[in-house]
């Protein structure tokens, strides 16, 4: 009876390495995979950035373009006039 319990003992220890060199091989595993996704991952990052802000750029100029000719449309209403600002309150 003592020998079977001693063997029961030993295999439940040889299960608890067993599951434990699982579990790091799971952990060994994630951590290649996560490493290989960020290599993948890090230059598609890097290729949209570079194109949002190159969208960032076409869409500066654009608005930059519609505020100078909204500057020439009021600058042109208001020609042989003066402004609001400078009209006397009486």
């Amino acid at each position: 009876m003592p020998v079977a319990v001693r063997l029961i003992e030993v295999l439940a220890i040889v299960a608890l390495v067993a599951t434990m060199a699982a579990g790091a091989a799971v952990v060994l595993f994630l951590e290649k995979l996560l490493l290989f996704l960020l290599v993948i991952t890090d230059p598609l990052i890097a290729i949209v950035n570079f194109l949002l802000s190159i969208v960032q750029y076409i869409f500066l100029r654009i608005i930059n373009k519609l505020t100078a000719i909204m500057h020439n449309l009021t600058a042109s209403l208001w020609v042989g006039r003066s402004s609001p600002k400078c009209k006397p309150d009486f």
